[in-house]
């Protein structure tokens, strides 16, 4: 035990205080410049290390990003693709990819042609026949503006017609109009001109106005089915070319004939019920059973619904 320590137990006194050490001023410096030299060189071993684990350890974290807010991406374009579609992304959604249609140009508007009727063929609603079966058969054609009748025939009289008709249905009022341009003699009664008949029965009840080449124009009629043919008894001394005009009015029937289409004349008329299904149209017989005549007709009009 201290000597020193040993006089303090025993007297109680603590020995006298030595003095501190002076310590060299330039020592202080040199540690502080020391400790932080520590300090940086081992912030760098402890990064090093770190790298290293990081390398060898951990695999790198991928990089994420969100799509733009909006974004346009061109497709490739297919044989079927053209021009090429886009696909749009609104807020990262892709929308209904939008094809660019085609330019609509306008087509011209198509209009209507009116048929045209062939050269000979007779224009609707027009037909024909031969009437009574004549030795030679007959015939009805048009173009541009004309009808052309042929036909053989005894005769429109006695009981029983042979002759060429041109003709479509009728029912009810009106008139039947027609201009005789040319008519052949093959007989002086060569008849020509409008008729109304109850059908084409060749003894069926008719009424007609006529032109002829050498008896002027007459009126004649057979009032039922069967019965004998009756004229007017008075020939008017006109021959073609020349307007005839049949008007239908209930049952009365009127012929009428103008050398001008202007002034209008009566040549007879007659009232007898023709039935209920009668035809209307144009009438050719030769009178002449051997040979054929011809007659020619321009601006025909059929007018129905009036009185």
């Amino acid at each position: 035990m201290d000597d020193r320590f040993q006089d303090t137990m025993e007297t109680g006194e603590l020995p006298p205080i030595r003095a501190a050490r002076r310590r060299d001023p330039r020592l202080i410096p040199a540690l502080a410049a020391f400790g932080v030299i520590g300090i940086v060189f081992l912030v760098m071993a402890f990064l090093a290390v770190n790298s290293l684990i990081n390398v060898n350890n951990t695999p790198p974290v991928a990089k994420v990003t969100s799509p733009p807010t909006s974004v346009i991406q061109t497709a490739i374009p297919t044989a079927t693709n053209t021009p090429q579609s886009q696909i749009i992304y609104i807020g990262g959604t892709a929308q209904p990819t939008y094809t660019p249609q085609p330019t609509y140009t306008p087509q011209p508007t198509y209009t209507p042609q009116p048929t045209a009727t062939p050269v000979g063929q007779l224009p609707a609603p027009w037909t024909n026949m031969d009437i009574g079966s004549p030795t030679i058969s007959g015939s009805s054609t048009y173009s541009n503006g004309i009808f052309t009748l042929t036909a053989s025939g005894n005769d429109i009289w006695g009981t029983s017609d042979q002759f060429q008709y041109m003709y479509q249905n009728w029912s009810g009022f009106g008139h039947i109009i027609a201009e005789v341009n040319t008519i052949s003699k093959t007989d002086s009664w060569t008849k020509a001109g409008i008729m109304i008949r109850a059908s084409t029965s060749s003894s069926d009840a008719y009424a007609m106005v006529m032109v002829t080449p050498s008896n002027g124009i007459n009126f004649q009629w057979r009032s039922n089915y069967g019965a004998s043919a009756e004229w007017n008894w008075s020939e008017i001394n006109v021959s073609a070319p020349v307007w005839l005009d049949l008007e239908i009015n209930g049952s009365t029937y009127t012929g009428y004939y103008s050398t001008d289409s202007q002034t209008w004349h009566k040549v007879f008329a007659v009232t007898f019920d023709i039935g209920s299904n009668p035809v209307v149209g144009l009438a050719l017989t030769s009178h002449n059973a051997n040979a054929l005549a011809q007659a020619t007709f321009s601006n025909v009009s059929v007018y129905t619904g009036g009185n």
